[in-house]
Protein backbone atom coordinates (compact mmCIF):
# COMPACT_ATOMS: atom_id res chain seq x y z
CA UNK A 1 0.00 0.00 0.00
CA UNK A 2 1.70 3.74 -1.26
CA UNK A 3 1.46 6.75 0.72
CA UNK A 4 -1.44 7.71 -1.24
CA UNK A 5 -3.62 4.45 -0.36
CA UNK A 6 -3.42 2.99 -3.35
CA UNK A 7 -1.66 -0.51 -3.65
CA UNK A 8 1.45 -0.51 -5.96
CA UNK A 9 3.07 -4.24 -6.91
CA UNK A 10 6.94 -4.18 -6.63
CA UNK A 11 7.29 -5.37 -10.15
CA UNK A 12 4.96 -2.24 -11.00
CA UNK A 13 8.01 -0.18 -9.39
CA UNK A 14 10.89 -1.79 -10.58
CA UNK A 15 9.32 -1.22 -14.05
CA UNK A 16 8.23 2.55 -13.33
CA UNK A 17 10.81 3.35 -10.37
CA UNK A 18 12.41 6.88 -10.67
CA UNK A 19 16.38 6.84 -11.73
CA UNK A 20 18.34 7.51 -8.57
CA UNK A 21 20.45 10.32 -8.18
CA UNK A 22 23.44 8.23 -8.47
CA UNK A 23 22.67 5.41 -10.82
CA UNK A 24 24.61 7.27 -13.37
CA UNK A 25 27.54 7.82 -11.01
CA UNK A 26 30.95 5.59 -12.54
CA UNK A 27 31.55 4.83 -8.71
CA UNK A 28 28.45 3.12 -7.80
CA UNK A 29 29.39 -1.19 -8.03
CA UNK A 30 28.20 -3.01 -10.73
CA UNK A 31 26.60 0.42 -13.04
CA UNK A 32 26.47 1.39 -16.28
CA UNK A 33 25.59 3.90 -18.38
CA UNK A 34 25.31 4.39 -22.13
CA UNK A 35 23.78 7.38 -22.60
CA UNK A 36 26.34 10.08 -23.76
CA UNK A 37 27.67 12.84 -21.97
CA UNK A 38 25.25 15.59 -22.29
CA UNK A 39 22.16 13.49 -22.69
CA UNK A 40 19.40 14.92 -21.15
CA UNK A 41 17.89 11.65 -19.79
CA UNK A 42 18.58 8.00 -19.70
CA UNK A 43 16.88 6.19 -22.08
CA UNK A 44 15.30 2.60 -21.89
CA UNK A 45 17.08 -0.10 -23.35
CA UNK A 46 14.73 -1.32 -26.15
CA UNK A 47 12.55 1.18 -26.11
CA UNK A 48 11.06 2.13 -29.58
CA UNK A 49 10.53 5.56 -31.30
CA UNK A 50 7.29 6.41 -31.55
CA UNK A 51 5.30 6.87 -34.75
CA UNK A 52 3.53 10.38 -35.42
CA UNK A 53 -0.13 9.13 -34.45
CA UNK A 54 -1.07 5.60 -34.34
CA UNK A 55 -1.66 3.89 -37.68
CA UNK A 56 -5.55 2.62 -36.88
CA UNK A 57 -5.97 6.29 -36.88
CA UNK A 58 -4.90 7.53 -39.89
CA UNK A 59 -8.03 7.50 -41.94
CA UNK A 60 -10.22 9.23 -39.79
CA UNK A 61 -7.64 11.87 -38.82
CA UNK A 62 -6.00 13.79 -35.98
CA UNK A 63 -8.61 14.48 -33.08
CA UNK A 64 -7.53 18.22 -32.37
CA UNK A 65 -5.26 19.69 -35.05
CA UNK A 66 -3.40 23.27 -34.18
CA UNK A 67 -2.65 25.27 -37.82
CA UNK A 68 -1.02 28.22 -37.58
CA UNK A 69 -2.21 29.28 -34.29
CA UNK A 70 -0.83 32.98 -33.35
CA UNK A 71 -1.54 35.02 -30.18
CA UNK A 72 -0.07 38.62 -28.71
CA UNK A 73 -0.29 40.55 -26.06
CA UNK A 74 0.36 44.20 -25.98
CA UNK A 75 2.50 43.69 -28.97
CA UNK A 76 4.81 40.93 -27.94
CA UNK A 77 4.18 37.50 -29.44
CA UNK A 78 2.93 35.05 -27.12
CA UNK A 79 2.42 31.94 -29.83
CA UNK A 80 3.88 32.41 -33.18
CA UNK A 81 2.26 30.07 -36.09
CA UNK A 82 2.16 27.06 -34.07
CA UNK A 83 1.05 23.81 -35.61
CA UNK A 84 0.21 20.62 -33.66
CA UNK A 85 -2.02 17.05 -33.75
CA UNK A 86 -2.94 14.80 -31.35
CA UNK A 87 -4.33 11.65 -32.72
CA UNK A 88 -7.04 9.11 -31.08
CA UNK A 89 -5.51 7.26 -28.35
CA UNK A 90 -2.63 9.18 -28.27
CA UNK A 91 -0.36 11.01 -25.59
CA UNK A 92 1.55 13.91 -27.23
CA UNK A 93 3.55 15.78 -24.29
CA UNK A 94 4.51 19.55 -24.91
CA UNK A 95 7.87 20.73 -22.96
CA UNK A 96 9.60 23.97 -23.06
CA UNK A 97 11.49 26.49 -20.05
CA UNK A 98 9.06 28.82 -18.33
CA UNK A 99 7.56 31.61 -20.61
CA UNK A 100 7.53 29.69 -23.59
CA UNK A 101 3.52 29.59 -23.76
CA UNK A 102 2.67 26.33 -23.04
CA UNK A 103 -0.45 27.20 -21.12
CA UNK A 104 -1.15 29.92 -23.01
CA UNK A 105 -1.75 27.31 -25.86
CA UNK A 106 -3.95 25.34 -23.39
CA UNK A 107 -5.87 28.12 -23.05
CA UNK A 108 -6.60 28.84 -26.67
CA UNK A 109 -7.50 25.29 -27.37
CA UNK A 110 -9.97 25.64 -24.64
CA UNK A 111 -11.43 28.60 -25.84
CA UNK A 112 -10.72 30.24 -22.25
CA UNK A 113 -8.41 33.10 -25.13
CA UNK A 114 -8.96 33.92 -28.32
CA UNK A 115 -6.00 33.79 -30.83
CA UNK A 116 -5.01 36.17 -33.11
CA UNK A 117 -5.03 34.05 -36.28
CA UNK A 118 -4.98 30.03 -37.00
CA UNK A 119 -7.53 27.50 -36.59
CA UNK A 120 -7.97 24.86 -34.28
CA UNK A 121 -9.92 21.60 -35.30
CA UNK A 122 -11.76 19.32 -33.11
CA UNK A 123 -12.11 16.48 -35.55
CA UNK A 124 -12.30 18.91 -38.55
CA UNK A 125 -14.77 21.32 -36.62
CA UNK A 126 -13.24 25.15 -36.08
CA UNK A 127 -13.97 25.44 -32.31
CA UNK A 128 -13.00 28.98 -33.04
CA UNK A 129 -16.73 28.75 -34.37
CA UNK A 130 -17.82 27.59 -31.43
CA UNK A 131 -18.30 29.91 -27.89
CA UNK A 132 -16.37 29.08 -25.04
CA UNK A 133 -19.30 27.92 -22.94
CA UNK A 134 -20.08 25.25 -26.08
CA UNK A 135 -16.64 23.65 -25.88
CA UNK A 136 -16.91 20.56 -23.92
CA UNK A 137 -19.71 19.49 -26.29
CA UNK A 138 -17.04 18.89 -28.63
CA UNK A 139 -15.53 16.58 -26.24
CA UNK A 140 -12.61 19.39 -25.21
CA UNK A 141 -11.75 18.97 -21.54
CA UNK A 142 -8.75 19.90 -19.12
CA UNK A 143 -7.24 20.14 -15.55
CA UNK A 144 -5.09 22.93 -14.17
CA UNK A 145 -2.32 23.70 -11.94
CA UNK A 146 -4.31 24.83 -9.25
CA UNK A 147 -6.75 22.33 -7.81
CA UNK A 148 -7.93 24.00 -4.87
CA UNK A 149 -10.99 25.01 -6.42
CA UNK A 150 -13.44 22.19 -4.80
CA UNK A 151 -11.47 21.42 -1.54
CA UNK A 152 -14.39 20.84 0.68
CA UNK A 153 -16.88 19.29 -1.50
CA UNK A 154 -16.68 14.86 -1.52
CA UNK A 155 -15.08 13.09 -4.31
CA UNK A 156 -18.18 12.20 -5.83
CA UNK A 157 -19.55 15.59 -5.90
CA UNK A 158 -16.41 16.86 -7.38
CA UNK A 159 -16.88 13.87 -10.68
CA UNK A 160 -20.40 14.59 -10.83
CA UNK A 161 -19.62 18.83 -11.46
CA UNK A 162 -18.16 17.65 -14.55
CA UNK A 163 -21.11 15.87 -16.45
CA UNK A 164 -22.74 19.29 -15.98
CA UNK A 165 -23.21 19.86 -19.44
CA UNK A 166 -24.91 16.45 -19.78
CA UNK A 167 -28.06 17.08 -18.29
CA UNK A 168 -30.93 18.55 -18.67
CA UNK A 169 -32.91 18.82 -15.56
CA UNK A 170 -33.74 22.13 -13.40
CA UNK A 171 -33.14 22.88 -10.23
CA UNK A 172 -37.25 22.72 -9.59
CA UNK A 173 -36.85 19.48 -11.53
CA UNK A 174 -34.09 18.46 -7.97
CA UNK A 175 -36.69 19.86 -5.64
CA UNK A 176 -39.74 18.11 -7.36
CA UNK A 177 -37.90 15.37 -7.99
CA UNK A 178 -39.56 15.13 -11.25
CA UNK A 179 -38.38 11.55 -13.82
CA UNK A 180 -36.01 13.66 -15.42
CA UNK A 181 -34.26 14.44 -12.51
CA UNK A 182 -34.06 11.09 -11.24
CA UNK A 183 -32.96 9.49 -15.04
CA UNK A 184 -30.37 12.32 -14.86
CA UNK A 185 -29.34 11.31 -10.79
CA UNK A 186 -29.32 7.51 -11.79
CA UNK A 187 -27.28 8.37 -15.04
CA UNK A 188 -24.79 10.84 -13.52
CA UNK A 189 -23.84 8.45 -10.62
CA UNK A 190 -23.31 5.74 -13.04
CA UNK A 191 -20.44 8.27 -14.87
CA UNK A 192 -19.16 8.75 -11.65
CA UNK A 193 -18.74 5.36 -10.52
CA UNK A 194 -17.23 4.19 -14.19
CA UNK A 195 -14.96 7.91 -13.96
CA UNK A 196 -13.74 6.45 -10.61
CA UNK A 197 -13.49 3.20 -11.40
CA UNK A 198 -10.74 4.21 -14.68
CA UNK A 199 -8.52 6.43 -11.90
CA UNK A 200 -8.36 3.90 -9.06
CA UNK A 201 -10.33 6.17 -6.90
CA UNK A 202 -13.45 4.03 -6.26
CA UNK A 203 -12.86 3.86 -2.58
CA UNK A 204 -12.59 7.46 -2.43
CA UNK A 205 -15.94 9.35 -3.49
CA UNK A 206 -17.22 9.76 -0.01
CA UNK A 207 -14.09 11.30 1.04
CA UNK A 208 -13.65 15.02 1.31
CA UNK A 209 -11.22 16.34 -1.20
CA UNK A 210 -9.24 18.58 1.32
CA UNK A 211 -9.14 15.22 3.19
CA UNK A 212 -6.97 13.43 0.46
CA UNK A 213 -2.82 13.06 -0.60
CA UNK A 214 -1.96 15.68 -3.13
CA UNK A 215 -1.54 12.41 -5.74
CA UNK A 216 -5.03 11.45 -5.14
CA UNK A 217 -6.43 14.82 -5.41
CA UNK A 218 -5.03 15.35 -8.80
CA UNK A 219 -7.02 12.44 -9.88
CA UNK A 220 -9.99 13.48 -8.72
CA UNK A 221 -9.42 16.72 -11.00
CA UNK A 222 -8.35 14.56 -13.92
CA UNK A 223 -11.49 12.51 -13.11
CA UNK A 224 -13.85 15.41 -13.18
CA UNK A 225 -12.31 16.23 -17.13
CA UNK A 226 -13.07 12.79 -17.80
CA UNK A 227 -16.70 12.82 -16.84
CA UNK A 228 -19.17 12.47 -20.29
CA UNK A 229 -16.32 11.23 -22.32
CA UNK A 230 -13.41 13.20 -23.44
CA UNK A 231 -12.31 13.30 -27.07
CA UNK A 232 -9.31 15.42 -26.38
CA UNK A 233 -7.93 15.55 -22.56
CA UNK A 234 -5.66 18.56 -21.78
CA UNK A 235 -3.30 18.01 -18.74
CA UNK A 236 -1.44 21.18 -17.44
CA UNK A 237 1.78 19.56 -15.38
CA UNK A 238 -0.04 16.37 -14.10
CA UNK A 239 3.48 15.39 -11.93
CA UNK A 240 4.01 18.59 -10.16
CA UNK A 241 4.09 18.53 -6.36
CA UNK A 242 3.82 14.50 -6.03
CA UNK A 243 6.34 12.32 -4.39
CA UNK A 244 7.28 9.30 -6.10
CA UNK A 245 5.08 6.91 -5.13
CA UNK A 246 2.35 9.41 -6.29
CA UNK A 247 4.82 10.28 -9.50
CA UNK A 248 5.13 6.80 -10.37
CA UNK A 249 1.22 5.83 -9.93
CA UNK A 250 0.10 9.27 -11.95
CA UNK A 251 2.09 7.16 -14.59
CA UNK A 252 0.70 4.14 -14.24
CA UNK A 253 -3.10 5.38 -13.84
CA UNK A 254 -2.07 7.70 -16.96
CA UNK A 255 -0.76 4.34 -19.66
CA UNK A 256 -3.74 2.60 -18.36
CA UNK A 257 -5.94 5.58 -19.66
CA UNK A 258 -4.11 5.97 -22.58
CA UNK A 259 -4.45 2.18 -23.67
CA UNK A 260 -8.16 1.78 -22.41
CA UNK A 261 -9.75 4.42 -24.16
CA UNK A 262 -9.47 6.73 -27.96
CA UNK A 263 -9.15 9.92 -25.88
CA UNK A 264 -6.23 11.70 -27.20
CA UNK A 265 -4.22 13.48 -24.47
CA UNK A 266 -2.18 16.50 -24.54
CA UNK A 267 -0.02 17.06 -21.48
CA UNK A 268 2.30 19.96 -20.12
CA UNK A 269 4.77 18.85 -17.77
CA UNK A 270 8.23 20.19 -16.64
CA UNK A 271 9.51 17.03 -15.64
CA UNK A 272 11.06 15.71 -18.80
CA UNK A 273 11.44 12.13 -17.41
CA UNK A 274 7.60 11.77 -16.48
CA UNK A 275 6.47 12.93 -20.10
CA UNK A 276 9.82 10.80 -21.72
CA UNK A 277 8.08 7.73 -20.51
CA UNK A 278 4.25 8.82 -20.70
CA UNK A 279 4.06 10.39 -24.50
CA UNK A 280 4.14 8.79 -28.02
CA UNK A 281 5.26 12.19 -29.13
CA UNK A 282 6.51 15.66 -28.20
CA UNK A 283 6.45 18.51 -28.72
CA UNK A 284 8.75 21.23 -27.55
CA UNK A 285 8.18 24.72 -27.55
CA UNK A 286 10.21 27.70 -26.59
CA UNK A 287 9.40 31.87 -26.56
CA UNK A 288 6.13 30.70 -28.68
CA UNK A 289 7.41 28.63 -31.16
CA UNK A 290 7.71 25.22 -31.70
CA UNK A 291 11.49 24.06 -32.22
CA UNK A 292 11.37 20.62 -32.17
CA UNK A 293 9.11 17.70 -32.65
CA UNK A 294 9.01 13.66 -32.88
CA UNK A 295 10.02 11.06 -30.68
CA UNK A 296 10.41 11.62 -26.90
CA UNK A 297 14.58 10.51 -26.73
CA UNK A 298 14.89 12.28 -30.16
CA UNK A 299 13.60 15.84 -29.22
CA UNK A 300 15.00 15.70 -25.58
CA UNK A 301 18.60 15.08 -27.10
CA UNK A 302 17.69 17.78 -29.67
CA UNK A 303 20.86 20.50 -29.27
CA UNK A 304 17.80 23.25 -29.91
CA UNK A 305 15.45 21.40 -27.20
CA UNK A 306 18.96 21.33 -24.82
CA UNK A 307 19.82 24.95 -25.55
CA UNK A 308 16.43 26.06 -24.70
CA UNK A 309 16.55 24.79 -21.05
CA UNK A 310 20.18 24.84 -19.86
CA UNK A 311 21.44 28.20 -22.57
CA UNK A 312 24.18 25.55 -23.95
CA UNK A 313 24.36 22.26 -25.90
CA UNK A 314 26.86 19.90 -24.14
CA UNK A 315 29.24 18.37 -27.61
Amino acid sequence: MTASGVAISRATFDRLRLPSASAGSDSQAGSSRDDQPGDPLPVDVGSQARTEGPASSRSTGPLLAVRNLSIAFGGVNALTDVNLDVWPGECVGLIGPNGAGKTTLLNCISRLLDPSTGSILIEGVECRRVPTARIVSLGVKRTFQNIATFQEMRVAEVLAIGAHHETRSTFLDAVLGTPIASRESLRVRAMVEESAAALGISELLGHVVRDLPYGNQKKVDIGRALMGGAKVLLLDEPAAGLSEWEWLEMLETLHRLKSTTTTGILVIEHQLEFVRRLADRIYALDAGQIIAQGSPDAVLKDRGVIEAYIGTATA
